[in-house]
């Protein structure tokens, strides 16, 4: 059975430059890890603080 899990949360003010980087460089290493099947950043277009993090996996190992 696949697992799936979403994370929400808001950056602090002030943080949003090094909040995306830090996430574009875990999106790289999560989307290399076996059995990973998606990991994709979304962030609110009336926020763009906000991120929601959709992950994805074959299974729960």
């Amino acid at each position: 059975m696949k697992k799936t899990l979403l994370a929400e949360f808001t950056a602090k003010p002030g943080c949003e430059e090094q909040v995306a980087a830090l996430v574009a460089d875990f999106a790289l290493l999560v989307r290399a890890e076996p059995g990973n099947l998606a990991f994709d950043v979304h962030r609110k277009a009336s926020e763009p603080r906000a991120y929601w993090i959709f992950e994805q996996y074959r299974d729960e190992a």
